[in-house]
């Protein structure tokens, strides 16, 4: 039954040519790229952080592991050096001087978008993304510069994704961080790996003001990722 629907969404998309709504367009994403994002990712980043009035604090050096569907891992300042961030499983670990300072329950809805979704069935995508707060009765098609986009999520919702509609690769998110805050990141910059895209330059942005650049340096993808890299002992 979950095939038949997932076929019935994908081939009355094909019919009209557009989406009538945003399931029919997570599935003209999943049929191109399920299977087909790479796995596992790895990279330094450069990330310069903002002020409120825009001027930069500083630049410090990130150093992360994705192995797709559920685990990723940030460095912050220096590799192995204690103070890091481990999502696993549905979960986020902080640590501090290599100590566990705070545990709490977090799906991710950046590491499902950007690759994790299709590593995933496609019925529990489109469930964690209602469960996240994401308006899947809501598309609508946008031109930024002869640049052609669909966005998924309500016009006035604080939870939104926007397409490219040439690739179908997420380009913008933008998410709810608590009652008053949102956080929109833009992916400015891709590289085509595997069979599908990696961001290289990021934007982040709270309540619309630029809060954080990143660039992805020594990128490598399909290595081998030993699970021992998302247990901090």
């Amino acid at each position: 039954m979950k095939k038949l629907t997932f076929l019935l969404i994908f081939c009355s998309t094909a019919l009209f040519g557009q989406y009538q709504n945003g399931e029919e367009l997570l599935a003209a994403m999943y049929k191109k790229y399920a299977g087909n994002y790479c796995q596992t990712i790895t990279f330094d980043q450069r990330t310069t952080r903002y002020d409120t009035s825009g001027i930069v604090k500083d630049t410090t050096f990130w150093y992360e592991w994705i192995s797709y569907p559920d685990k990723f891992r940030i460095d912050f300042g220096k590799k192995f050096g204690g103070n890091c961030v481990i999502f696993k499983n549905d979960s986020a670990f902080n640590y501090r001087n290599h100590k566990l300072v705070r545990k709490n329950r977090d799906e991710n809805d950046l590491l499902l978008l950007l690759g994790g979704m299709y590593y995933r069935p496609f019925d529990s995508v489109v469930k964690r993304l209602e469960r996240l707060g994401y308006d899947l009765d809501a598309v609508t098609m946008i031109t930024v510069n002869k640049n052609v986009f669909w966005v998924l999520g309500s016009a006035d919702g604080s939870q939104k994704v926007w397409v490219d509609k040439k690739d179908l690769k997420v380009v913008k998110i933008k998410t709810k961080l608590s009652e008053t805050d949102d956080l929109e990141i833009a992916f400015d910059e891709f590289k085509k790996t595997c069979k599908g895209f990696t961001e290289t330059k990021v934007s982040a942005s709270k309540n619309g003001k630029l809060e954080q650049k990143e660039e992805y340096l020594n990128l490598k993808t399909s290595v081998a990722i030993p699970d021992s890299i998302f247990i901090k002992k």
